[in-house]
């Protein structure tokens, strides 16, 4: 009996230790056409909170937690036309309400480490919207560019690859382009076994995005080494 309840302790500590953040999903028909609602499977609430902040959908009301958000988010799109004669869950009364779908995607997710990005697309907008969080779950805070250093440097080495697409792109950079860089937009790109490839950061160039590339042996002496520790640990 005693043996039995240490496997069931221990198999009780491996499941918790094991939990990673998941994005889960539901549908609506809007006009005979299908939408997906998408919402993230963090517990972690200042964690959750950021996230909520990034997209305003819902006026500043705020979530305890993801499957309200999600059930929410239906409700929204269900009963968008309950104040107006438009009718209810149109596409006519989501746009004019400006309603927006969010997509979530996990990019990297290790040793407590999860860098995420968001995109958010308004019902009948070609136009999208990303942002980009590194967060620590261990700590429950939104890293951003706090994982660097020798952030001067990174800085320069950044707009030399930048000034290298706006050239590509048949256009100039300008001194003024590299005021509003943002070292928290980044994406960390893997493998398909998990090993860590580069380091991607987004800069949001009118309606569209330019990209400033580095390598993760390139990315490492900029890494804060306890950051690095963690994104190596197997």
């Amino acid at each position: 009996m005693r043996n039995f309840l240490v496997i069931c302790i221990l198999f009780s500590s491996l499941s918790l230790y094991s939990q990673s953040v998941k994005i889960i999903k539901d549908s609506v028909c809007i006009d005979g056409k299908y939408y997906e609602l998408q919402e993230l499977t963090i517990t972690k609430q200042r964690c959750f909170f950021t996230i909520q902040r990034a997209f305003d959908i819902f006026d500043g009301a705020r979530f305890q937690d993801y499957e309200h958000r999600l059930y929410y988010k239906k409700k929204a799109v269900l009963e968008c036309g309950s104040m107006s004669r438009l009718e209810c869950g149109s596409f006519e009364c989501l746009q004019k309400i400006g309603y927006a779908f969010e997509e979530y995607m996990i990019n990297y997710e290790k040793n407590g480490i999860l860098n995420l990005e968001i995109w958010v697309t308004g019902v009948g907008c070609p136009r999208s919207s990303v942002q980009f969080f590194t967060f620590d779950l261990n700590e429950d805070k939104n890293l951003g560019e706090d994982v660097f250093i020798y952030k001067d440097l990174l800085l320069k080495k950044y707009i030399r690859k930048l000034k290298a697409e706006f050239t590509e792109e048949g256009d100039e950079y300008d001194e003024d382009d590299g005021k509003i860089i943002d070292l928290s937009q980044y994406k960390i790109e893997t493998d398909t076994a998990g090993n860590i490839q580069k380091f991607v950061f987004y800069y949001a160039y009118f309606r569209m995005y330019l990209f400033a590339e580095f390598s993760f042996e390139e990315i490492k002496p900029f890494l804060k080494p306890e950051f690095l520790r963690r994104l190596s640990d197997e």
